[in-house]
């Protein structure tokens, strides 16, 4: 839903074009304010609350090996390295300066998203 009069700030700074006007083609920039956004702003974080939610609540998905592996074919279309699996695991097992950052699932998942590999998509 697009309100004309209240454009979300998310999708105005990567360049959503105003909905009075007709826009052939959307405007490319990478800018510092984009990058901000993913790492702080609470849509992102909201976001990867709900993803992780999702994968940690799936049945299916009975161990982290088979999470990080649906996590990243969601997000990238294609299973993790060896290596990846093994940065996510230790990235899960996590160390005392991450535990106060709430959940280690949804640390993970705010991690992907903002990865070159997703935020350029094509």
């Amino acid at each position: 839903k697009v309100v004309r009069n209240a454009i979300s700030p998310f999708l105005s700074t990567f360049n959503f074009p105003t909905p009075t006007t007709t826009v052939g083609k959307r405007d490319l920039t990478n800018v510092p304010g984009q990058a901000l956004l993913l790492l702080n702003g609470p849509t992102a974080m909201h976001c990867a609350d709900r993803w992780a939610k999702r994968i940690e609540g799936d049945g299916q998905l009975t161990s982290d090996e088979e999470k990080i592996t649906r996590m990243y074919r969601e997000s990238y279309s294609r299973p993790p390295t060896e290596s990846e699996l093994q940065t996510c695991l230790n990235f899960l097992a996590g160390g005392t300066e991450q535990k106060d950052v709430g959940n280690p699932w949804q640390r993970l998942a705010h991690a992907l998203y903002n990865t070159k590999e997703f935020i350029y998509v094509r």
